[in-house]
């Protein structure tokens, strides 16, 4: 069988990158605007386009993370082999920073534009603070149960 912490972390990277590429996307169609009213002219069809994207990248990660629960929870961690889950929470953790990393380095352009307004450096903090939510769920509920797994309360 595989081993559903492998299969946690194997998760957690997935659902990392396939939350990082419909954002980098978003993100890219956004920036090719040439004025605000462009910009925001844009926001919405981009918007509903990476929506979709990102929930089809989604599917398998999740297909992963729920498989790691599931024998996790009902198998218990002693039958996984593995005796000590730190390194995998390690990975967890820096998949997770160079989610956080990516997403603000991605929409940072932005940020940095001399022609944005204040509108458009706004809408630029709640893009990078909605993609690194989005970019790091996965990794989020792995580094949970990771953690209950290093406490054995699974």
């Amino acid at each position: 069988m595989f081993d559903p912490i492998w299969s946690i972390v194997i998760a957690s990277a997935l659902g990392m990158i396939g939350g990082l590429i419909p954002y980098k996307l978003l993100v890219s169609h956004l920036a090719e605007s040439s004025s605000e009213e462009e910009f925001f002219a844009r926001r919405e069809r981009g918007f509903h386009r990476f929506l979709i994207r990102y929930f089809i990248a989604e599917a398998i990660p999740y297909l992963f993370l729920g498989y790691g629960a599931y024998m996790l929870v009902t198998e218990g961690s002693a039958s996984t082999g593995v005796t000590d889950a730190t390194p995998f929470l390690v990975a967890v953790i820096f998949i997770m920073l160079f989610g956080a990393l990516s997403a603000y380095f991605t929409a940072s352009p932005i940020l940095r534009d001399p022609r944005a307004s204040a509108r458009m450096n706004n809408y630029a903090k709640v893009l990078i603070s909605l993609g690194f939510a989005l970019i790091n769920a996965v990794s989020v509920a792995s580094l949970g149960l990771l953690i209950l797994v290093l406490t054995g309360q699974v």
